[in-house]
């Protein structure tokens, strides 16, 4: 995932958080240098480990896109002058934009890399005060506390867990003393690092899937060898680097919900974060990642009947089905359609035409084709209603 992409999945969660707001319009630095100074002191000290960012063009309360004009966005060197004159130690900040929706988009990124904390005011600015210390807690930004310094001097190092490679298998495992047999698990490798003084103790974890058909979280419920995090928390001692195994729950309505396909394999583009809380309540969770992923075993039984249905209905009904497209029965093809097995969106994007084995990408391509033929446009609406692809219908035409 781009940059681009990471911020528009931003926007489109309407989540202010510790690594993420959303204004309106840019700072008018010549009236508001405290605001713009203020709020990047207070992500520049947030100790969530990732690129925090500020979005211009969001609109406040429902957060729909507006855009800026780009006469109002400073050159980034007036920017950084201003940090330098006025916080201690230099922030490092990055400028930039896009276009959404023919709309301009601009963001600033205090990344992560500014691990100098804490940073404070240098010179007195407007409301910031010489010796002020901000960081940002939730949605909003505050004067720090003992504790919260306490917090910054503790973890000046690096500590994070976060996805180590691209793929993920879903598949039975075998647990010694298990009371269900082999149970079927999701397993993905995290890189897990603690470069402070101090170990971290996991208790609670969690993993987000996300793609066009839906959105879920599951459990994890080991970080292995470890059983059972919650009763049995993961130790990460101190001074460490490692890599290691993380199970995590998975159902065979998982597969249903994220459209896998009757092989176990999930073709459609899908989004995954990782999240690990401590005993302490420290969330270190992951960018959103796109992920390969494949399940095996009984796991897809679901599946496969779902797609067993919906082949054997459109092969039962093929003759009844055309006959309605060819004579422009709308009420009758409606009827047809109208049934729980209909789920056009199980024609992915691994287009088969011709192939035995899977005769409903060419009953398909025949309902497409003749409605063309007889100018039966409520065919076409209907059928991607019911979830079928606009690029099938292109390949099917002889688009490219």
């Amino acid at each position: 995932m781009d940059e681009k992409e990471l911020l528009i999945q931003y926007i489109e969660s309407q989540h202010e958080c510790e690594w993420l707001d959303f204004k309106e319009r840019f700072y008018v630095i010549k009236h508001n240098k405290d605001a713009f100074i203020k709020d990047v002191v207070s992500f520049a000290n947030s100790l969530q480990a990732k690129d925090k960012y500020i979005i211009f063009g969001v609109k406040d309360g429902n957060h729909g896109i507006c855009g800026v004009l780009p006469d109002t966005i400073p050159d980034i060197s007036t920017l950084e002058n201003l940090l330098v004159e006025k916080v201690e130690p230099q922030i490092t900040i990055v400028l930039g934009s896009f276009v959404i929706d023919n709309k301009l988009i601009a963001f600033l990124k205090i990344p992560y890399s500014n691990e100098n904390r804490p940073y404070m005011i240098k010179n007195e600015c407007g409301t910031v005060k010489q010796g002020d210390i901000y960081i940002r807690k939730g949605s909003i930004n505050v004067k720090a506390t003992r504790r919260d310094l306490d917090d910054i001097y503790t973890n000046q190092y690096q500590q994070y867990i976060i996805p180590y490679d691209e793929g993920i298998i879903i598949e039975p495992v075998y647990i010694k003393d298990s009371l269900v047999g082999e149970p079927t698990y999701g397993r993905i490798e995290i890189e897990v690092k603690n470069t402070s003084n101090l170990p971290l103790l996991i208790n609670c974890g969690w993993i987000e899937f996300e793609n066009v058909f839906g959105k879920i979280e599951r459990s994890i419920y080991d970080i292995l060898p470890n059983s059972n995090i919650r009763e049995n928390p993961f130790e990460i001692p101190q001074n460490s680097h490692f890599v290691k195994t993380v199970l995590f729950e998975f159902t065979s309505t998982d597969c249903i919900t994220l459209h896998f396909d009757e092989d176990g394999h999930l073709v459609t583009k899908t989004y995954v974060k990782t999240f690990f809380q401590d005993i302490n309540g420290k969330i270190f969770e992951s960018d959103p990642k796109e992920f390969f992923i494949i399940a095996k075993g009984d796991i897809l039984h679901k599946v496969r009947y779902k797609y067993k249905e919906f082949r054997q209905y459109l092969k039962k009904k093929r003759k009844n089905i055309l006959r309605a497209i060819e004579l422009n029965q709308e009420a009758d093809f409606k009827e047809l359609m109208h049934v729980s097995c209909i789920d056009f969106s199980l024609i992915l994007p691994k287009y088969v035409l011709h192939h035995p084995e899977f005769p409903e990408y060419d009953i398909c391509a025949e309902m497409i084709q003749t409605a063309i033929n007889v100018n039966n446009e409520y065919v076409i609406k209907l059928m991607k209603a019911y979830g079928l692809p606009q690029s099938f219908i292109e390949l099917t035409l002889g688009y490219e």
